[in-house]
């Protein structure tokens, strides 16, 4: 069950980051940290915002009540950008940390989410809208 919330994935990502051992440091400006997380939190307020202007349904753990699929606004570049926000705020604490090893983090959600989330949920929305989905699988990328 762990392994289909996106959220706790990114807890544990941050976790995992905050808590590896600093071996290759490397300095950048505060700057490049800060884009990344905000990038992160004005995806993450526009798909959501979309998600609550259309009533749809947002928890990934209850695909079957998905009725609405949305191809609007941030999901004409990304069909996940709830996840994507959370992969640029993992970027945003790597660059902030300044640990090389920390990367590995964002390998884990990315690599955890795309195989035990997304894939399920493509499975289950192609099943559900069909030729619709399948063209905008086609038109738009997974992450970006």
């Amino acid at each position: 069950m762990f392994l289909r919330i996106p959220p706790l994935l990114f807890i544990f990502s941050l976790i995992f980051m905050y808590l590896t051992p600093v071996y290759y440091p490397f300095k950048l400006s505060p700057l490049v940290s800060l884009f990344f997380l905000t990038l992160g939190i004005i995806i993450a307020i526009s798909s959501l915002s979309l998600f609550i202007k259309n009533k749809a349904n947002i928890s990934p753990l209850d695909l079957n009540n998905t009725t609405y699929l949305i191809d609007t606004g941030i999901y004409r570049y990304t069909r996940n950008p709830m996840y994507l926000s959370l992969l640029l705020i993992l970027i945003a604490y790597f660059f902030y940390l300044e640990n090389l090893l920390s990367f590995w983090g964002i390998l884990f959600y990315y690599f955890m989410t795309t195989h035990f989330q997304i894939k399920k949920e493509e499975k289950h929305l192609l099943k559900q809208f069909g030729n619709q989905y399948q063209a905008y699988m086609h038109k738009v990328g997974r992450w970006i």
